[in-house]
């Protein structure tokens, strides 16, 4: 995926900003916490379990397999990870992202919602860990680069926050 082009733009992503723009509304936020942070504060991580054991009973079945198994605790030094919190501080939800060494680039592993979170919870995590992974130089499967300055172009950035700030950046 070449994340210069992961922000929608006209009439097709004028739901997913719709949705976006509902959450912020809604004063939905998102973090970026890293694993070594999740493995410490074990609030944050019983969060994450009690969103994921909601998101697998909602599901009739489960796939099990290599790439359909969800489990966002293993290999967590290697992993980025924005989680969204609703006004009150509620976790709605998480998108985890693993990388890619030989692609530079990185595979969005895990996007695990909260039943009834806040509308546009899902779009805005995917939208700020795009942004996120392009603005540290995730690299395109054609080897060019995608920069903040690129998704800025297209009017669709918005700032996220970063692990250890208390500043939006």
């Amino acid at each position: 995926m070449d994340l210069a082009q992961c922000i929608p733009t006209g009439k097709s992503g004028k739901g997913v900003r719709a949705a976006r723009n509902q959450a912020l509304r809604a004063g939905v936020i998102t973090e970026e916490v890293s694993g070594e942070q999740i493995r410490v504060e074990k609030k944050i991580q019983d969060e994450m379990r009690a969103v994921l054991a909601q998101w697998k009973s909602r599901n009739l079945f489960e796939m099990g397999g290599f790439l359909n198994t969800v489990n966002p605790f293993l290999r967590m030094e290697d992993r980025r990870y924005f989680l969204s919190r609703d006004r009150n501080g509620r976790l709605d939800g998480y998108l985890v992202a693993t990388p890619i060494p030989r692609k530079k680039s990185f595979f969005l592993e895990d996007l695990v919602l909260r039943k009834n979170s806040s509308r546009g919870s899902g779009e805005l995590l995917m939208l700020e860990g795009m942004a996120a992974l392009a603005e540290a130089g995730g690299v395109t499967r054609r080897g060019g680069k995608a920069g903040s300055q690129a998704i800025a172009r297209g009017g669709h950035a918005i700032p996220t926050h970063r692990p250890g700030s208390d500043q939006a950046h």
